[in-house]
């Protein structure tokens, strides 16, 4: 059965009958660390994330740090901070920096499911990503792969975006995600690169 799943969710995001060569191919690298004081579930919490490092434009990156709340099964945090962008070597203006406030939250075990929940408040465009995942089985000693679907709904735009995802946790440490989503216009292949610190 596991088998059967895993067959299912590669197809939908691999073989979708999209074309595959307008697809936008994107690589998002992210670090993430939680600094919790002991025997208080409190702490402090903070993303750096490189949305895109594929792309030939400016990179555009975000830093966000705050409070953060984290027991045996669930983590919240609540962060602001900036979107910075990069120039280039063509381009060496100064970009303009977008603030934002940023509320990230995961629970764990819920109907054997994992759910992750995320809003991004920015003036441009607002974002409330959402995905849910099942474990699916241990390919490793200390290795999990899990699947799910996952979308994200722009609330200024009015746009959602949902698909697949395939994730192989490695340690609670390192994990390694490919999602297919469906999009207005060109749909999206993101691979995600999360290091927890």
């Amino acid at each position: 059965m596991k088998k059967i799943i895993l067959g299912l969710v590669l197809g939908v995001i691999f073989f979708s009958p999209a074309n595959v060569f307008s697809t936008d191919f994107q690589v998002r690298l992210l670090l993430h660390k939680q600094a919790i004081f002991e025997q208080k579930h409190l702490g402090i919490a903070g993303w750096f994330v490189v949305p895109d490092i594929s792309t030939n434009k400016p990179l555009k990156n975000l830093l966000v740090a705050g409070p953060c709340y984290k027991d045996s099964l669930t983590w919240v945090e609540l962060m602001a901070g900036a979107f910075i962008t990069g120039s280039t070597a063509k381009d060496d203006s100064r970009k303009p920096t977008e603030f934002v406030i940023n509320l990230r939250a995961q629970r764990q075990h819920i109907l054997a499911c994992d759910l992750y929940i995320e809003v991004l408040y920015r003036r441009s465009d607002p974002v409330i990503p959402i995905n849910i995942t099942r474990r699916i089985f241990s390919p490793l000693p200390g290795a999990v792969l899990s699947a799910g679907p996952e979308c994200d709904w722009f609330t200024k735009k009015r746009e959602l975006r949902y698909g697949t995802r395939v994730t192989v946790k490695y340690l609670k440490i390192i994990s390694l995600s490919a999602a297919y989503q469906f999009a207005k216009g060109e749909d999206i292949l993101r691979i995600y690169c999360l290091l927890n610190l």
